[in-house]
């Protein structure tokens, strides 16, 4: 099935917990958000979709929380693969997020707690994982084959994470960054 959608809105809008959204081709445009999981909403479960083309492909809103997004295809979108934004106890795993022209995943505004795990990012036009905000804190970052993104992982401003046994190569700056 696939399903395009509005300029502006997100094509799929997950505005209640307990949500599952899987199997889908999912196409966006370059000036909306493909998935937009709403604030306040927990348990969702986005998984084995193509998802493509929009100026975001995943929006976790703020104060969403076990959120797990699993074993989908994220590609070709104008900004980021998948952002969080003041989300917690999320769990990033298995998918291939490439081409996307800012960060490929992107936590940020006191997001913590949050796993991202076996992950394939791969030509993102930033970062490949980005953690921002002194709140942004506890989150594991393991398994990970980074290549040929501008920086492979930066924390910018952020507090204690764990980074453990991923492969980052092939980018401009393939160390961990620390401003």
């Amino acid at each position: 099935t696939i399903i395009t959608g509005p300029a502006t809105n997100p094509v799929v809008r997950i505005g209640t917990s307990d949500t599952t959204l899987s199997g889908f081709t999912l196409i966006g445009t370059s000036t909306g958000t493909i998935i937009q999981v709403a604030s306040f909403s927990e348990n969702a479960f986005i998984t084995n979709n193509l998802i493509k083309n929009g100026a975001n492909g995943i929006i976790l809103s703020p104060t969403t929380s076990k959120v797990t997004i699993t074993d989908n295809t994220i590609v070709d979108n104008a900004f980021v693969g998948i952002q969080l934004q003041t989300s917690s106890y999320d769990v990033i795993r298995d998918n291939r997020i490439e081409n996307n022209d800012a960060q490929g995943i992107d936590l940020s505004f006191g997001s913590n707690h949050n796993s991202i795990l076996n992950n394939s990012l791969i030509d993102n036009g930033e970062e490949a994982i980005l953690i921002s905000g002194i709140t942004s804190t506890e989150n594991t970052i393991s398994g990970n084959n980074i290549s040929n993104n501008n920086i492979g992982v930066r924390l910018s401003s952020a507090g204690s994470n764990k980074i453990q046994s991923n492969n980052i190569q092939g980018s401009v700056i393939e160390e961990v960054l620390l401003p």
